[in-house]
């Protein structure tokens, strides 16, 4: 169970809930500056951001994931939140969603000058969702709406990895009890096991944040052990990299996160089996290698978890005891930095270029500085943009 490989002829499922409501309005986490909506855009906008990088390859989105966004709230309404170009869609490839964000706007961050302090950097961040907040919340009609996706989406793809719905609420649903409409979605799947459904419950209570508990206990209000109670169990691949990302995830831990960042969910639940036919990834959960590899990452220092902007992957090949393994630095002076990095190492595993031709696209352009010209193509911008930038520091074996 939960071990079907996922690919472009057999893509997974992500359908995202969010809520839209009047409470959305309230403070979070104790701030006097920060509203519940305005983190679930950020959250929203990191989670698209994340997956779109995850199915980069080259200068190509590849549809390895189809992705389904509703909104529940505006006029207690529960229809498709996207707008723009993607308006009134629902289920949709992620190469249609990385290039029709609603825009692109600069944020200032933090990076590391180089010796030992700070400085501030503007990158450039695509945006799908702004924040929203306007009447009731009827969470178990969005739930039902899901279930309407996923039974339309296992009946086109019944042997593939079980969609995985994620609700991102401040927890008061007002049409009814939402555990029972959890539990019916949970009821639906694939072949490889029952849909999964995660929560992120984002409160106007201050305290720490909480990441894939295996017990409520400890969880701040009736609100928290309720969509506790509504979250799907980890599968072991997903409890396994949880770890190697450096989260707590005990056995029987949950799809639950309390006033956190998710992004790493996200990763630990599409770094399973994600691969192109024919290779073989080593660190596939079925496939016994003859061989273990360990990963251990640290973001800058005064960055957040989040912010990490090196890279590193690893793919298996036609031959059981050979595996191929890239690691880069991202280049923190530059935009976008993560996605170089990500691009740089994925291009290279996945055998699309040979050490020869690798180094010669790398190659210098002219100059002392460093500066290297490649072709790049970054999720919501147009195809083949010819860039100048500095490259990430590599290394590869194989």
């Amino acid at each position: 169970m939960y071990s079907a490989e996922i690919s472009r002829k057999n893509p997974g499922c992500f359908i995202f809930l969010l809520d839209q409501s009047a409470s959305m309005e309230d403070p979070f986490g104790g701030s006097s500056d920060r509203r519940k909506a305005d983190e679930l855009a950020t959250i929203i906008n990191k989670l698209l951001h994340n997956l779109s990088i995850r199915c980069a390859k080259g200068d190509s989105i590849y549809d390895y994931f189809h992705v389904a966004v509703i909104g529940y709230g505006q006029d207690t309404v529960v229809k498709s939140a996207f707008d723009g170009q993607m308006s009134g869609k629902d289920l949709v490839p992620i190469s249609d969603l990385a290039n029709n964000p609603l825009r692109i706007e600069d944020r200032v961050k933090k990076a590391d000058d180089g010796n030992g302090g700070l400085v501030e950097q503007t990158v450039k961040f695509p945006l799908w969702f702004e924040a929203k907040h306007a009447g009731g919340t009827p969470m178990s009609s969005a739930f039902k709406m899901a279930a309407d996706l996923v039974q339309r989406w296992v009946a086109e793809h019944a042997k593939g990895f079980p969609p995985i719905v994620i609700n991102i609420t401040d927890g008061e649903s007002t049409d009814g009890d939402p555990v029972q409409e959890a539990k019916a979605l949970c009821s639906l799947g694939s072949d490889d096991g029952a849909s999964l459904v995660f929560n992120i419950h984002l409160s106007s209570a201050a305290g720490n944040p909480i990441e894939l508990p295996a017990s409520a206990d400890g969880l701040p209000d009736k609100f928290s052990k309720q969509l506790f109670e509504m979250s799907s169990n980890l599968t072991p691949f997903m409890i396994s990299r949880a770890k190697e990302l450096g989260m707590p995830a005990d056995e029987g831990a949950r799809g639950f996160v309390f006033n956190a960042q998710p992004v790493q969910v996200i990763q630990s639940s599409t770094s399973g089996p994600v691969r192109e036919p024919p290779v073989i990834d080593a660190l596939h959960p079925v496939i016994a290698a003859p061989f273990s590899i360990e990963a251990f990452s640290c973001q800058k220092a005064g960055n957040a978890r989040t912010e990490y902007e090196d890279a590193w992957a690893i793919r298996g090949s036609d031959s059981p005891t050979r595996c191929r393994v890239a690691v880069a630095d991202g280049a923190t002076e530059s935009s976008f930095s993560a996605l170089w990095a990500a691009l740089l190492v994925e291009s290279f595993v996945r055998a699309v270029l040979t050490a020869p031709s690798f180094s010669a696209i790398w190659a210098p352009s002219g100059g002392c500085g460093g500066e290297r010209s490649a072709a790049v193509h970054c999720p919501g911008s147009p195809p083949r943009k010819r860039v100048g930038e500095r490259t990430p520091r590599s290394s590869a074996s194989r």
